[in-house]
């Protein structure tokens, strides 16, 4: 079990705790590595969720408060940023690349060379800055809402879902790291990660004091609004490249965690 653990927060996460040497997982520890996906997006939610409690508190020191100001933007900033670092921007690169893919409307083959080229195309810088945008933009209007933890909690966690989700598919590649997670997971076991997620936003909300039922409709909302598109997302990247990428999965990660986010703004 800690092996597997490791193997997962190595995978999700630029910590170098991921066994070394010649360790060759066995396709269960594969297994274990995927379904602990949504823990490593819990710890790295509450994770920046202190992240920002501090930085509010720091800012509250210097003068004045958070709220409706520049000093939300920054903390907003601030906080996506650490998520990004401790990821090492893997997800991001991922949507990059799959958005290359897709804009250069090239057969399979060809799409899948756009997609492992390192280079950044057009569509792909737009799309990173959009992605990143929204979420710095939804982040803010949250923190000023009151309920940027439970936003921060959902949207990191319900990203790492839609991962879980995608690796029932096959791979579009016999090499690379999709192929190495691909069809690791059986359809009942992602379906059961996913039916646990949505109880994540009354656990959040009971756990931090703040039991607010229209506030945890609304995070049911997003998470499920979530799942739902990026589950149609991977299904057509699957029937367009013949299966999941590395790339393709981590595209979902980013654009479910922008979903929520989104969604969490309509929180009053």
């Amino acid at each position: 079990m800690t092996q597997t653990f490791r193997l997962s927060l190595g995978m999700f996460t630029v910590l170098p705790v991921a066994p070394r040497g010649d360790f060759q997982p066995t396709p269960r520890q594969v297994r274990g590595m995927v379904l602990f996906a949504p823990v490593i997006g819990l710890l790295i939610g509450l994770g920046a969720a202190l992240t920002l409690f501090l930085l509010q508190e720091l800012f509250s020191l210097v003068g004045g408060t958070t709220d409706g100001g520049p000093k939300s933007w920054l903390a907003a900033l601030l906080t996506m940023g650490l998520v990004v670092l401790i990821t090492g921007g893997i997800h991001l690169d991922g949507l990059a690349d799959t958005v290359d893919a897709l804009a250069s409307r090239s057969d399979r083959i060809a799409a899948l060379e756009v997609m492992r080229r390192s280079d950044l195309g057009p569509m792909g810088a737009i799309a990173l800055l959009f992605i990143l945008a929204i979420q710095i933009v939804s982040l803010t209007v949250t923190i000023d809402a009151g309920h940027a933890t439970l936003a921060l909690v959902c949207a990191l966690v319900t990203g790492r879902v839609t991962a879980v989700w995608a690796c029932r598919l096959p791979a579009a590649r016999p090499d690379g790291q999709g192929s190495w997670v691909a069809q690791s997971v059986t359809s009942r076991q992602a379906v059961g990660v996913m039916a646990m997620t949505l109880f994540l936003p009354v656990a959040v909300l009971f756990l931090t004091g703040q039991l607010d039922w229209p506030a945890a409709g609304i995070a049911l909302l997003a998470v499920a609004s979530a799942l739902v598109l990026t589950g149609l997302l991977q299904r057509w990247w699957s029937r367009r490249f013949g299966g999941i990428t590395g790339d393709t999965l981590g595209a979902g990660v980013e654009i479910s965690t922008a979903v929520v986010l989104v969604v969490m703004v309509l929180v009053p």
